[in-house]
């Protein structure tokens, strides 16, 4: 299963990485076999030839170890008092979210408070 944020088609991958300029690219990859197996993803048709296609590319950045995913689907989150940040984040507006959406939890803003 294909999973970033909460879109469930890796057709998403297409701004992050099939251009070495592109604002999204924040790992600066520059693969050519990247960028064909996107094309060949975004121009088929057939689910089987889609879903071959984007994990030749999950292949690719996992060997390069361009993008490493740092999160996973929540089934149980547990920490000491001293761990901040888990699940604080916030919905536009500075309002405070609860729980996490779209089932994922991001370790990105966490912190020991000691």
């Amino acid at each position: 299963c294909f999973r970033n944020g909460t879109d469930s088609d890796p057709d998403i991958l297409y701004n992050s990485f099939y251009s070495p300029t592109a604002a999204a690219n924040t790992t600066d990859i520059d693969n050519q076999r990247i960028r064909d197996l996107l094309d060949l993803g975004r121009r088929s048709g057939q689910q089987s030839e889609r879903q071959r296609a984007y994990q030749g590319v999950a292949e690719i950045l996992a060997e390069e170890g361009a993008y490493i995913f740092h999160g996973g689907l929540v089934t149980a989150v547990g920490a000491k008092t001293e761990v901040k940040g888990i699940a604080d984040w916030e919905i536009p507006g500075g309002k405070k979210g609860e729980g996490f959406p779209g089932y994922m939890v991001h370790f990105v803003e966490v912190w020991l408070d000691r």
